[in-house]
């Protein structure tokens, strides 16, 4: 079985690749050297540590109470997103983009 997948999202009218999403256990968290402690937010079934700065965002988004086929567990809770190269209009983008990602089936079969 596959424990993770990548995403690239693409800016449309470069046809570059502006920040990328790994899928799974990442283990090198954090990616870039932040010289700053991150941000840790909490609501039920989540968890978000995040760095900001003008023109690099980095992150991760760690879901529990997934489930998959039989298994009491999933592969896929966490989401780990990383820009950097960003203009301050790009970076609060991914940073609403990100917020927005949401389970919305708690099982998978």
């Amino acid at each position: 079985m596959i424990d993770f997948d990548l995403y690239d999202l693409i800016d449309m009218k470069t046809k570059k690749a502006k920040c990328r999403l790994y899928v799974g256990n990442f283990p090198d968290f954090p990616q870039f050297t932040w010289r700053k402690r991150p941000t840790v937010s909490r609501i039920p079934n989540r968890e978000q540590t995040e760095f900001r700065s003008a023109s690099r965002v980095e992150g991760k988004i760690e879901f529990s109470g997934l489930t998959y086929k039989d298994q009491s567990s999933s592969p896929w809770t966490i989401v780990h997103y990383m820009a950097e190269g960003l203009s301050a209009r790009e970076a609060q983008l991914i940073v609403r983009m990100i917020g927005s990602i949401a389970v919305t089936r708690p099982h998978l079969d």
